[in-house]
């Protein structure tokens, strides 16, 4: 007799969770993100930039144009000119890059240097890469927009390192 006035789970979930709405309704903080572990997040948060926020290199290598590399092998080397300054790459041309660093304008792939020997003015790419290979895409990890909190989450130490690299200092 007892157990047939028991609310249903789902209808005792629905209760709790709408007092609770009612109780915590424009009650928040704003803390900063590195005092946000283990709380809750009061609102979704969104996204401000694309990350990375620029083509990159995933590797320490050259960055090219890849149609440059097409054939290149240990018997077959293909010679690039090395290019030191400025923020263009030409066809015939690399550029040495270090893992995070931005892929210069008109370079789509990266060499990984173990696959490369440099000389003075030049470099002997021996392995072929396809365009954009060893390269994180813009957005590649977080797409302008997209939800990367959900409302109610727990902040975890992920949360705060994506945050930060979104330039995101305090939340809710």
């Amino acid at each position: 007799m007892f157990l047939k006035n028991l609310l249903k789970y789902r209808d005792a979930k629905n209760i709790v969770f709408k007092k609770l709405d009612e109780l915590i309704h424009n009650n928040y903080k704003r803390i900063n993100i590195i005092d946000s572990w283990n709380k809750i997040s009061f609102e979704d948060i969104v996204a401000p930039e694309n990350l990375p926020m620029f083509d990159k290199s995933a590797m320490d290598g050259y960055a090219l144009i890849a149609k440059d590399t097409f054939g290149a092998s240990e018997n077959n080397p293909i010679i690039l000119n090395l290019v030191e300054e400025g923020n263009l790459i030409q066809s015939n041309e690399c550029m040495k890059v270090s893992t995070g660093m931005a892929i210069p304008n008109g370079g789509n792939a990266v060499v990984m240097k173990e696959y490369c020997i440099e000389g003075d003015n030049f470099v002997e790419i021996r392995k072929g890469v396809y365009p954009y290979e060893n390269v994180s895409k813009i957005g590649e990890d977080v797409n302008k927009g997209e939800i990367i909190i959900k409302k109610g989450e727990i902040i975890t130490p992920y949360h705060i390192a994506l945050l930060s690299s979104l330039g995101i200092k305090d939340i809710k």
